[in-house]
C-alpha cells in the first residue's frame, strides 16, 4: 500500500474518480428532480441495456496493454487500438438492431428511439487512444485521470442542459454521448505515440487467449453489477426501477469508485510482482484485506445514512424502508468482494479463472428472478441475490487460492465476517422497524465483538492505512503553507 503514495498522478487520479463519482450520482439527482420516477426510469434502462452491450462485448484488450509483458510494445498498442475500434463498431449495430425488440420486451415504446440514439457513444468510444493504459505499465495515471474528468464534466453539463430543455429520458442519452466524444479527444491530445491502427500475426494469439474468456465473462459482469435493475424494470415496470435505482446509486457509485480505484492500483502491482511469488502474495493478502474493511464500513455506513439522505436529494416520493435500504447495501457490497479475486486473475493473466468465478452470478440471476416471481417485490428479490453472490464469492476465493498455491480454504474466514455485518444490519433494521429494544442491545453488542475481531486480524491492513495518512499530512501542510 505504501508503494502507492510513489506513482505518479495516483492521488490526482483517485480525486478525480472521486469527482466523477459525485457526478454520475448528481446526474440521477437532477434527472429525479426534473422528470420523476417514470422517466428516470426509462433512462435507468437505457443506462442498463447500454451496460450490458458494452459488458459482453468486452473483450479487456486495454488491459491487456498493462498485463502483458509486451503491452508498451508500438506495434501491440496498433492491435490492441484496431480491436478496440471494432468492438465499438459492433455495440453500436447491437444497439441498433435491438432497439426496437427491446422496446416490446420491457413495454416501453419509447426505449427504440433512446436506444438508437445511444448507439452513437460505442461507436466513437471505439477510437480511444490507449496510450494513457501503456503508461500505466510505469504506475502513471495522470493521462488517464485527466481524460476521465474531462469527459464526466462534459457530460454532465450536456446532461443538465438537455434534462431542462427536452424534459424526458433523453437528457442522459445526449450526456453519455458528450462524455464518450470529450474523453475521446483528451486521450489523442494527451498522447505522446500517433494513434494508429495495425494488425500483428505475432501478437495476435496472446491477446486471444487473454481476451476470449473475457468475452463469455462480460454476460457474468453484467449478472453480477446490472441484473437487478433488469429484473425490476421488467417485472415491475420503469416507475418502479427509478425509486429502486435512488437507493442504490447512493452506495452503487461509491462501490464503483473504490473498485476502480483498488483495480487500476493494485493490479500493476500484482503483475509486476510475477518472478517473486512470495511478493505477489503479500499483495495479494493486503489486497483482500483492505476489500474486506472497506465492504464493511460501506454496507454500515450506508444503513446508517441512506435511509436519511434518499429523501433528502431526491424528493419524499423516493423514500423507502429501512430494511430494504440496508438490504440493497448488503448487495453492492458483497459484489465489491468480488474485487479482490477478479482483480487478482487479471494481473496474473489467469481471466478463465474469472470466468469460471463469476458463474456464480447466474445463480443470483436464477435465484432474484425466482424470488420476484414468488413474491413479486423488492425484498425476494435482494434475498436471492445476496445468497447467489455470496456464494460467487466463496467459488472466486477459493479459485485465486488454488492458483497462488494457498490452502483452498485460506482466508474465507473474511468471507464469514462480513456474512457476519450483513446479519448484523439486517437485523437491527428489523428490530429498529419492530421497536424491539432487547434484540438490538445484543446486536450492539455483537457488532462490538465483530469489530474488535477485524481489528485484530486486519493489524497489518490498518496499521499500512494509518501510515498512508500519516505520510499524506506533511505534504498536505506543506502545500498549504506554500499557498
Amino acid at each position: 500500500m505504501e508503494a502507492i503514495l510513489n506513482r505518479r498522478g495516483s492521488k490526482l487520479y483517485f480525486v478525480v474518480a472521486a469527482v466523477s463519482t459525485v457526478l454520475a450520482l448528481l446526474r440521477y439527482v437532477v434527472l429525479a428532480r426534473l422528470l420523476g420516477p417514470a422517466e428516470l426510469g426509462i433512462a435507468a434502462t437505457i443506462v442498463v441495456i447500454g451496460t450490458f452491450f458494452d459488458q459482453i462485448a468486452d473483450v479487456g484488450t486495454d488491459r491487456f496493454i498493462i498485463q502483458d509483458r509486451e503491452g508498451g510494445d508500438e506495434i501491440v498498442q496498433g492491435l490492441v487500438q484496431t480491436v478496440t475500434v471494432g468492438r465499438g463498431l459492433v455495440v453500436a449495430c447491437a444497439l441498433l438492431v435491438s432497439a426496437i425488440p427491446l422496446a416490446i420486451f420491457f413495454r416501453t415504446p419509447a426505449l427504440a428511439s433512446g436506444l438508437a440514439l445511444l448507439a452513437v457513444s460505442p461507436a466513437i468510444s471505439g477510437f480511444t487512444h490507449l496510450d494513457s493504459r501503456r503508461a500505466q505499465r510505469a504506475h502513471d495515471f495522470r493521462a488517464d485521470a485527466l481524460q476521465t474528468i474531462g469527459g464526466e464534466v462534459c457530460g454532465f453539463i450536456a446532461m443538465c442542459l438537455s434534462a431542462v430543455l427536452l424534459q424526458d429520458f433523453r437528457a442522459v442519452v445526449v450526456g453519455i454521448i458528450v462524455r464518450s466524444l470529450s474523453s475521446v479527444v483528451i486521450t489523442h491530445i494527451l498522447a505522446q505515440r500517433p494513434y494508429r491502427l495495425s494488425w500483428s500475426a505475432a501478437h495476435w494469439p496472446r491477446l486471444a487467449r487473454f481476451s476470449i474468456p473475457l468475452m463469455a465473462n462480460g454476460l457474468m459482469v453484467f449478472a453480477a453489477s446490472q441484473s437487478d435493475r433488469l429484473i425490476v424494470s421488467h417485472e415491475l415496470g420503469p416507475a418502479a426501477l427509478g425509486f429502486y435505482s435512488s437507493v442504490l446509486l447512493l452506495i452503487y457509485y461509491p462501490a464503483a469508485l473504490l473498485t476502480r480505484f483498488s483495480f487500476t492500483l493494485s493490479m500493476p502491482l500484482i503483475a509486476n510482482a510475477r518472478l517473486d511469488p512470495k511478493a505477489q502474495r503479500r499483495a495479494i493478502d493486503a489486497l483482500g484485506g483492505q476489500i474486506l474493511l472497506l465492504a464493511v464500513v460501506m454496507a454500515a455506513g450506508f444503513a446508517l445514512v441512506a435511509p436519511v439522505m434518499v429523501p433528502v436529494l431526491f424528493g419524499k416520493r423516493f423514500q423507502q424502508p429501512a430494511l430494504m435500504v440496508g438490504l440493497v447495501g448488503c448487495l453492492q457490497t458483497v459484489r465489491f468482494l468480488m474485487n479482490g479475486p477478479t482483480t487478482i486473475a487479471m494481473a496474473t493473466g489467469r481471466t478463465i479463472m474469472v470466468l469460471v468465478s463469476n458463474l456464480g452470478h447466474v445463480l443470483a440471476f436464477v435465484g432474484a428472478l425466482i424470488g420476484v416471481r414468488l413474491g413479486h417485490d423488492l425484498m425476494s428479490l435482494m434475498a436471492g441475490f445476496i445468497i447467489g453472490e455470496f456464494l460467487a464469492v466463496i467459488l472466486s476465493v477459493t479459485l485465486v487460492n488454488r492458483d497462488t498455491g494457498q490452502p483452498v480454504l485460506h482466508r474465507l474466514d473474511r468471507v464469514a465476517s462480513f456474512l457476519a455485518a450483513c446479519l448484523l444490519i439486517t437485523g437491527a433494521n428489523l428490530a429498529l422497524s419492530a421497536g424491539a429494544a432487547l434484540p438490538l442491545a445484543g446486536l450492539a453488542v455483537l457488532a462490538a465483538a465483530l469489530a474488535t475481531w477485524l481489528a485484530v486480524s486486519e493489524t497489518e491492513v490498518i496499521t499500512q492505512a494509518h501510515r498512508m495518512v500519516l505520510a499524506a499530512l506533511p505534504r498536505l501542510s506543506l502545500h498549504r503553507q506554500s499557498r
